[in-house]
C-alpha cells in the first residue's frame, strides 16, 4: 500500500486504493486491449474505461486516473489529460452517455457503460 500504515489513511485514501487494486487485480491488458479493440479506442482511452469499469460505477477522481496511468501509456500530462481521453471515449459512444461527471473533478461508468463493458471484457463461459 505505497509504504502508508492502512490505520493513517482517511476513509477515501482506502476506497481510492481498494479500487485501484481491484482494477489491478480484476483487468488484465488482454481485456483491457478488447476494450479497446472492440469500441476503437487507443490504449490510453481503454485503460481510462478500464479504470471506470474495475470501479462498477463508483466516482473515480481524476487526479487517480492520471496519477494510476502508465507512464509508458502518455508523454504529455498535466490536468486536462483526463479531460481529453473522456471526451475521447464519450464522442465514440455518442449518442449514449456511458461516462457520467460527478462533482468537479470525478467520474464513473453509467449503468449502461458498465453493461457494455460486461459484455465485451467480461469472460466468456464454455458452452
Amino acid at each position: 500500500m505505497c509504504g502508508v500504515d492502512p490505520v493513517k489513511m482517511t476513509r477515501q485514501q482506502l476506497e481510492d486504493e481498494v479500487l485501484y487494486l481491484r482494477g489491478e487485480l480484476g483487468m488484465r491488458d488482454d481485456q483491457i486491449a478488447r476494450l479497446g479493440h472492440a469500441f476503437k479506442l487507443t490504449p490510453q482511452e481503454a485503460y481510462v474505461l478500464s479504470t471506470l469499469y474495475a470501479a462498477r460505477g463508483k466516482i473515480i477522481k481524476d487526479g487517480f486516473i492520471l496519477d494510476n496511468l502508465p507512464r509508458w501509456r502518455t508523454r504529455d500530462r498535466d490536468e486536462n489529460t483526463v479531460k481529453v481521453y473522456i471526451h475521447r471515449i464519450r464522442k465514440r459512444f455518442a449518442p449514449m452517455t456511458v461516462i457520467e461527471t460527478a462533482g468537479w473533478h470525478g467520474y464513473r461508468l453509467t449503468s449502461l457503460g458498465i453493461a457494455l463493458c460486461d459484455g465485451v471484457a467480461a469472460p466468456k463461459q464454455a458452452a
